[in-house]
């Protein structure tokens, strides 16, 4: 998936949010300090889980380097590498405020379970790099470029699901700044990188 791993992470941040019972909008009898920082509270808590869940792919910089790479297929598609490093927050929990990183971590087993479904992923790197999930299908002839291929295969199916939830979901109840941009911001710099990669 390319282009809604963000929006993702919005729909996961908005069910975090409820979950949590921090609401937009406080009581008459709230103080402006406690306002401010429930409405930033609700800012990180979709900022880390927007953040978490694109944060898997940002080894498709490698592709610059070496473009014969899947990047689903090395470690930072892997619950080993992301569970290891949230066990490790969970000791310093005290010591540090990392209150915000479970939201990340929720984040990115989204973006794995999201890929999981569209493709597979590398579930146990680097103990094991056998790919799990569904494979890859397209609708077309089998001469084809990606770009071509992507937007005919069953990756599309979950983009516009995920999209059409985002907008129906969190896009016409919410009215964070980030709930609302953040994933529109992402959107776009995956279509530039996307473009980027096919001038390549």
């Amino acid at each position: 998936m390319i282009f809604t791993h963000a929006f993702a992470g919005a729909i996961l941040g908005k069910y975090l949010k409820e979950k949590m019972q921090i609401e937009d909008v406080v009581g008459e009898k709230e103080t402006t300090t406690t306002s401010k920082s429930l409405t930033r509270n609700v800012s990180l808590i979709y900022f880390f889980s927007i953040l978490g869940s694109i944060f898997p792919d940002f080894d498709l910089l490698l592709l610059v380097f070496n473009q014969t790479l899947h990047h689903r297929y090395l470690v930072t598609h892997s619950l080993v590498l992301y569970s290891m490093f949230f066990c490790v927050a969970l000791l310093f929990r005290k010591k540090f405020n990392i209150r915000f990183i479970p939201y990340f971590y929720l984040g990115v087993c989204l973006h794995l379970l999201l890929d999981f479904f569209a493709g597979g992923i590398v579930l146990f790197a680097p103990v094991s790099y056998k790919l799990f999930g569904m494979q890859f299908r397209y609708f077309g002839s089998a001469k084809i470029n990606f770009v071509d291929m992507y937007f005919k295969s069953n990756y599309m199916l979950f983009e516009l699901g995920l999209f059409f939830s985002y907008i129906l979901f969190v896009f016409q109840k919410e009215t964070n700044f980030i709930a609302r941009k953040l994933p529109f911001i992402l959107l776009i710099v995956s279509i530039v990188t996307l473009g980027i990669f096919v001038v390549l």
